[in-house]
């Protein structure tokens, strides 16, 4: 199975989580933005996606179109994204991916957005 996803531009993994002191204790939580974008991913999921769970060992193509011409770190971006989907139920746990490419393209968008392809990868001999 292959599932080709177009989905809005993450935040940086700098903004989605929030240290917060709770009765004395510091804790890490998921940030508004963090929030927010999850909340975009799975709205985008709901309509592109057939519902089937992947169980399987995954490889995930990422291609980055960024809002601007700023200086990106594209690879910064992609714990947001792979968070977003195993949370909108495309997978069970971004541990399942072996295998991970992400393409920072040259062609600006001016909201931002990223394609995802995500493929199952045979059990054995990858």
């Amino acid at each position: 199975m292959v599932l080709v996803l177009e989905l809005p531009f993450p935040p940086s993994v700098n903004r989605i989580w929030r240290s917060v002191l709770v009765r004395g204790r510091c804790m890490t939580l998921l940030s508004r933005a963090g929030r927010e974008y999850r909340k975009r991913v799975a709205e985008a999921v709901t309509v592109a996606h057939a519902g089937v769970l992947l169980t399987t060992r995954l490889s995930v193509t990422i291609e980055v179109y960024p809002p601007n011409k700023r200086r990106l770190d594209c690879h910064n971006r992609t714990k947001a994204l792979l968070d977003a989907l195993e949370h909108a139920g495309v997978y069970e746990d971004d541990s399942q991916v072996k295998e991970l490419h992400v393409y920072e393209r040259a062609l600006c968008r001016p909201e931002g957005k990223v394609i995802v392809t995500i493929s199952e990868l045979a059990e054995k001999g990858d």
